[in-house]
C-alpha cells in the first residue's frame, strides 16, 4: 500500500466543502478537527439534544437518562436550586440544614454526642453536632461545671487519659500540671527525661 505524502483534495463529511487537506485528515476526510468532532456527535446514537433546566437553552448531552435535570453551566445549576428551594440564601443546600436540625433534636432528647474515637495523643475524643471533635474529659468537664478557667488545666489523678469519670478530673494551674508530670517521669544519670 503505498500512501502519498503532501496536500490531497478531499470533501468534507460534515459541511460538504472541498479542501486541500494533508494525509493527517485523510482517514476520516473532515477539513477541521471542528467538523469531525460535530459529525461524531451527529451519527453517535447515545448524543441527544436536551433543554437546560433553568433557561431552556438547546445543549447536547451523552447518556441522556429520563426524568433528569440538565444545565447548560454551573450558574444556571444555582438559579435553578434557589428557584426551587432546593438552597436556602447562605448557599447551604438545605439537607446538610436538615442534618444540623436532626442534631439539635437529638441534643434536646439528651443525646449528648454521635461518635467516639480515640485521638493521636491517647485521650478520648467525641463529635458534638455543630462543634465538630473535641476531648471527651473537656467536653463532659464543660457541661458539669460550664468550662476549665483562663490558664488552668484539666488532669488525670489517677494517670489514666481513657478514665474520663468527673471524679478522677481536676483543675490545675498550667504550671502544676507540668511539675506533676515532670516527677512521674524517669529520668537519666544526667538528669534528661526518657521517653
Amino acid at each position: 500500500m503505498n500512501i502519498k505524502s503532501g496536500p490531497v483534495k478531499n470533501i468534507c463529511l460534515n459541511c460538504n466543502k472541498e479542501f486541500i487537506g494533508s494525509n493527517l485528515y485523510r482517514k476520516y476526510k473532515f477539513c477541521s478537527q471542528k467538523c469531525m468532532g460535530e459529525y461524531k456527535y451527529n451519527n453517535n446514537p447515545n448524543y441527544k439534544i436536551v433543554n437546560c433546566s433553568y433557561c431552556k437553552k438547546q445543549i447536547g448531552r451523552r447518556k441522556i437518562k429520563e426524568n433528569n435535570i440538565y444545565f447548560c453551566n454551573p450558574s444556571c445549576q444555582v438559579s435553578y436550586e434557589y428557584k426551587n428551594n432546593l438552597r436556602d440564601l447562605k448557599g447551604i443546600h438545605t439537607t446538610h440544614e436538615n442534618l444540623r436540625i436532626k442534631a439539635r433534636e437529638k441534643l434536646k432528647k439528651g443525646v449528648k454526642y454521635f461518635n467516639r474515637r480515640i485521638s493521636s495523643d491517647g485521650y478520648w475524643q467525641v463529635y458534638v453536632p455543630l462543634s465538630g471533635w473535641k476531648k471527651e474529659h473537656i467536653y463532659l468537664w464543660e457541661l458539669k461545671n460550664g468550662g476549665v478557667k483562663k490558664g488552668y488545666e484539666l488532669h488525670h489523678i489517677d494517670g489514666d487519659k481513657l478514665n474520663n469519670n468527673l471524679n478522677n478530673l481536676v483543675t490545675l494551674t498550667k504550671q502544676e500540671h507540668l511539675k506533676l508530670h515532670n516527677q512521674s517521669k524517669k529520668r537519666d544519670y544526667k538528669g534528661r527525661f526518657i521517653d
